[in-house]
């Protein structure tokens, strides 16, 4: 896959789930593939200050609504988190990591 660096990925916290983490609703458009190219589907990548990111955590081929893909995803409640994605295809081959966006903690 060509660079999708370029991503939107804009994310949407939604409720607590437990006093240690949290869930949130990640959602993102992505570029169309190139001819010939299909998206098989995405992982996503989490990291906390000063951290390297994790392994990615595959989603799939989540269901597309207006070109919006959306996914749940339980982040820490103790620290900030950032998230980014990567689209992969039949292959398996992986896309750059797209922007990222960063959780801030929960407002006391």
């Amino acid at each position: 896959m060509t660079a999708r660096a370029g991503a939107i990925v804009a994310l949407l916290v939604l409720a607590a789930a437990s006093a240690e983490a949290r869930t949130v609703t990640v959602r993102w458009r992505w570029p169309s593939p190139e001819p010939g190219r299909k998206v098989a589907g995405f992982k996503l990548y989490t990291r906390h200050a000063d951290q390297p990111y994790g392994p990615g955590l595959d989603v799939g081929l989540p269901p597309e609504r207006d070109g919006v893909y959306s996914v749940s995803l339980e982040v820490s409640d103790t620290d900030a988190t950032w998230v980014s994605a990567t689209a992969y295809d039949a292959e398996g081959r992986e896309s750059p990591r797209s922007n990222e966006k960063l959780f801030l903690l929960p407002q006391p």
